[in-house]
């Protein structure tokens, strides 16, 4: 992992960019050298900043590797974090390899670090400059998934909706977002559900793909059934999700209600 830490910024707190941050973060990413492996695994680009507008914040453009994906006696990157106590970390792709698989954001939240996500933009960006990276890692998991008897939630959200289907979400939904996050494939594409089900927006059940509570958001509003009631507490994830489509996320109880009985 290439890291870069810039010097104390001379301009107040006030005029700290996340943004800017996000951005330096994916260039010093493209200037790291990948380290030659011998088990044909292709390794990421990844890159970090290191600022303190108020506090220390790192930004990575790839989640830290988790507790025990890291040959003892080496520390992962999640608990030398921690251990140097910064308080804020945004990243920019979680990282699907069956080792970190979202392991790596949970530790960081159980011990108070504050968790956000780069901007779904960025992420796009990232994502297309690792995507051999991301392929292998999402073939590993793959191959573990049926041996697993339950993935890391970070919330209730993640989970699909029996009563929703994939035909309920709204197209217009859909090609907003698609648009938003710059995403090239069509939204009727097999590629463009895959780009989903990858940002968690659907799960694979009964060998189809069925609408979680994020890809809920993106439903047929103009058809309303029997309400399906969800106690959840929002996470980092919801956040892109509900500023593309421009609903509020407030972290209390909400209820959903399906497109559909």
């Amino acid at each position: 992992m290439e890291e870069q830490e810039p010097s104390k910024p001379r301009s107040p707190s006030s005029s700290f960019n996340p943004k800017k941050m996000m951005e330096k973060a994916i260039d010093v990413m493209r200037q790291s050298i990948s380290e030659a492996r011998g088990d044909g695994k292709t390794s990421p680009s990844v890159g970090v900043v290191l600022c303190t507008p108020d506090g220390a914040v790192l930004f990575t453009t790839l989640e830290p590797c988790a507790p025990g994906a890291r040959n003892h006696p080496k520390l992962s990157c999640a608990e030398r974090i921690v251990l140097a106590r910064i308080k804020k970390v945004w990243v920019g792709l979680e990282d699907p390899d069956p080792t970190v698989d979202r392991k790596g954001i949970k530790y960081l939240q159980e011990h108070g670090v504050d968790v956000e996500m780069f901007d779904r933009e960025l992420q796009e960006t990232i994502h297309a400059e690792n995507k051999d990276f991301v392929a292998q890692a999402l073939e590993r998991r793959a191959a573990l998934d049926a041996g697993i008897s339950e993935l890391i939630a970070l919330s209730e959200l993640e989970r699909p909706i029996a009563a929703v289907a994939l035909e309920d979400l709204s197209p217009e939904a859909l090609d907003r977002y698609r648009t938003t996050a710059k995403i090239p494939d069509a939204i009727d594409s097999r590629a463009f559900q895959l780009r989903l089900l990858q940002q968690g927006l659907l799960k694979e059940e009964g060998g189809g793909l069925r609408p979680t509570g994020f890809g809920f958001l993106c439903r047929d509003h103009s058809v309303v059934g029997p309400p399906v009631p969800l106690s959840v507490h929002l996470s980092v994830q919801s956040v892109p999700i509900a500023q593309l489509l421009a609903r509020p996320t407030p972290n209390r109880d909400i209820e959903l209600v399906p497109a559909r009985a």
